[in-house]
C-alpha cells in the first residue's frame, strides 16, 4: 500500500561504542539501491514472482563519516526516523571512522514464515 512505503527502510546510521551511544555519521544517509532475491536468484518481476530477501545497499563516503569514531551498531532507519532493524558487531568488533575510505555496506532482510522454522 501507499503507506507501508513510510515503513520500508530508507536511511542508514551509526552508532559509536561508547556507554550512550553517540551518532558516528554528520547525517543518516540514503538508501542507495534496493534488490529482491528468492534464495540466490534475483527477481526481477515482483508481480510474478516471491522475494524472500531484500537487499539494501548504501554508501558512505569518507566526508560523512565524523573523524575518531568506532561504529559499533548500524540501524535501518524508515522515512518516519523509526528504527527498521539494528544489528550491533560483536564484543570486539567494529568500523574505525579513520579508515580513509568509503564503506559500502549490504544489508541483507530475509523473510520466512515462522511455522516453516525447525523448532
Amino acid at each position: 500500500s501507499v503507506e507501508a512505503a513510510a515503513y520500508m527502510p530508507r536511511f542508514i546510521m551509526a552508532k559509536d561504542t561508547s556507554a550512550t551511544p553517540v551518532d558516528c555519521l554528520r547525517n543518516k544517509l540514503i538508501l542507495q539501491d534496493r534488490k529482491y532475491y528468492n534464495g540466490n536468484t534475483l527477481v526481477t518481476n515482483m508481480l510474478s514472482e516471491n522475494a524472500t530477501t531484500i537487499r539494501y545497499t548504501f554508501v558512505i563516503p569518507v566526508s560523512s563519516m565524523l573523524p575518531g569514531k568506532q561504529i559499533k551498531t548500524l540501524q535501518l532507519i524508515n522515512s518516519n526516523d523509526n528504527i527498521c532493524a539494528e544489528i550491533t558487531l560483536p564484543e570486539t568488533g567494529y568500523i574505525s571512522t579513520d579508515i580513509d575510505a568509503s564503506l559500502l555496506i549490504y544489508w541483507d532482510l530475509t523473510f520466512a514464515n515462522v511455522s516453516d522454522t525447525p523448532a
